[in-house]
């Protein structure tokens, strides 16, 4: 029989030598299984015995069937992954939408899930006879330091009980919030410590070495210590003050030259992000509305440059550029290739403790829109409150700072100024997302409480940040940058002969 063999019916080199690997690494875990299943059939009864009552005897038994069930799958496909014999029977044929190194990776990406599913399931194997193993051999020094470690939990559970009541009769007035998130963090210690127990009970010493080989002893820290972090938010304060605005106005400009006197010049370009006044900025989104970016701003001879709009600063800046572009240059063109507004808030950051930090932050049009007022407290993290209870609309911004004891008499001079705005001038500010906080809480899913630096993740919504948002940018030009490079928009017809129209046309 005779196939007619397609231009798309070769494969090449590179996927016959992925496929060689990919076998490869299979033959290397078909040798891993057999080591231990002959290890698993080789354990004595009392340790069989052991296995059913942690009840891993039959996940060990059925994982290593299913893993020889997957091996001799592949077995069987041995030969279709076979290049010839693939090449044959999936690429011969006259017309194809797709090259057969197409078809054969879209095969040898499944098969590569299969001998990946087949490693993780060897792995989990291996994982589990050596905690066996390693609990039996150190059972009673693991059972001690499980032990120990339980005294601690009881510890942390005794700190975080009271430390707990303490700040919710400090702050009563968020004494449910107070309870509740202490009360996730102390069930989260019983939890494990409910765990632990069972298995010193059961004399499990599986457990025991998957525990501490596992880091149990780093998770219990961990939940102490975001506890720790989490409740030292109660006690820190913070309040952000809209000192001034404004507004700075950017174009990025790209001029391209060659040289006139040659019949088939070089193109050379350089790209420029430039701050303009608003009057030229005006003008130019003017001029780039109506061209649509497609016709140039300024052009001409080097030594006689025109410009299509009548602006002193305009003539400054392409003065600039072609000060800057190849010396054997004679003619050349400027595009405006975006024109943009950058928009700044300069907040005043005040705490109860003192500190004080005044800084420009760029933000979004319409976070700079919605605050009109200067001396506006934009946000607020009064004492008593976790960092997730960061206030932002102007009536809980008033309630939760009128509505606590420890602003009545405080004895700070810069916090002074704050609580006369929030009591007496406070504008009734509606933002974007009224629902924020509360559609993040509920984002929180399972691990509600655990911590988060909210004031970030407002900034990342409404532009309270040092990072420039994207969202009135479509590229990232930054700063005053200048780019040069070969070739661009493509020079036209009046140096070819052509009827192509172009550059100078």
């Amino acid at each position: 029989m005779y196939y007619f063999i397609s231009p798309c019916s070769e494969i090449s080199d590179f996927f016959i030598s992925k496929k060689n690997s990919i076998f490869l690494n299979l033959e290397i875990e078909k040798k891993s299984l057999k080591e231990l299943k002959k290890e698993f059939n080789l354990l004595k009864n009392s340790d069989l015995n052991n296995l059913k009552n942690f009840g891993i005897y039959k996940e060990i038994k059925d994982s290593i069937e299913e893993t020889e069930k997957l091996i001799d799958e592949i077995e069987k496909q041995k030969d279709f992954y076979e290049p010839s014999t693939f090449s044959r029977k999936n690429c011969s044929l006259l017309f194809c939408s797709k090259s057969c190194d197409e078809i054969y990776s879209e095969h040898l990406v499944k098969l590569t899930h299969t001998v990946d599913k087949i490693n993780s399931k060897i792995n989990n194997i291996r994982q589990t006879l050596f905690y066996y193993k390693d609990g039996k051999k150190n059972i009673r020094k693991y059972e001690t330091e499980l032990k120990e470690l339980i005294k601690k939990v009881d510890d942390y559970i005794k700190y975080i009980e009271n430390y707990t009541n303490q700040k919710a009769t400090q702050y009563n007035f968020n004494y449910k919030e107070i309870v509740d998130r202490g009360s996730f963090y102390k069930n989260k210690l019983l939890e494990i410590k409910k765990k632990i127990l069972k298995a010193i009970d059961d004399e499990n010493f599986y457990l025991f070495s998957k525990f501490i080989n596992e880091g149990i002893k780093s998770k219990v820290l961990g939940i102490y210590t975001e506890y720790r972090d989490t409740f030292k938010e109660l006690d820190k304060d913070y309040f952000v003050v809209l000192k001034n605005k404004k507004v700075e106005y950017k174009v990025i400009l790209s001029l391209y030259s060659w040289d006139d006197y040659q019949d088939y010049p070089t193109e050379h370009t350089l790209t420029a992000e430039l701050k303009v006044p608003k009057q030229l900025y005006e003008k130019m989104e003017n001029f780039y509305k109506n061209t649509g970016g497609e016709k140039p701003i300024c052009s001409g001879k080097i030594y006689s440059p025109i410009c299509y709009i009548s602006d002193r600063n305009l003539e400054v800046a392409v003065n600039w550029l072609i000060n800057r572009i190849n010396y054997s240059d004679t003619d050349f063109e400027v595009y405006i290739e975006e024109i943009y507004p950058i928009y700044y808030h300069l907040y005043e950051i005040v705490s109860s403790n003192g500190t004080k930090e005044t800084k420009w932050v760029e933000v979004d049009k319409r976070t700079f829109e919605t605050f009109k007022e200067l001396n506006t407290v934009v946000i607020a993290k009064p004492l008593g409150y976790f960092e997730d209870q960061i206030k932002i609309e102007p009536k809980d911004i008033y309630n939760s700072v009128i509505n606590n004891p420890y602003y009545s008499n405080i004895n700070n001079p810069d916090i002074y100024p704050i609580l006369w705005i929030i009591r007496n001038r406070l504008p009734e500010i509606s933002l974007p997302d009224k629902n924020y906080p509360e559609d993040f809480r509920k984002n929180r899913m399972l691990d509600y409480y655990s911590r988060k630096k909210v004031l970030e993740d407002y900034a990342k919504k409404y532009g309270l940040d040092k990072k420039k948002l994207e969202e009135y940018k479509k590229e990232g030009y930054t700063g005053s940058t200048v780019s040069t490079s070969s070739g661009g928009r493509g020079i036209g017809s009046r140096y070819r002969g052509g009827g192509y129209g172009g550059f100078g046309k």
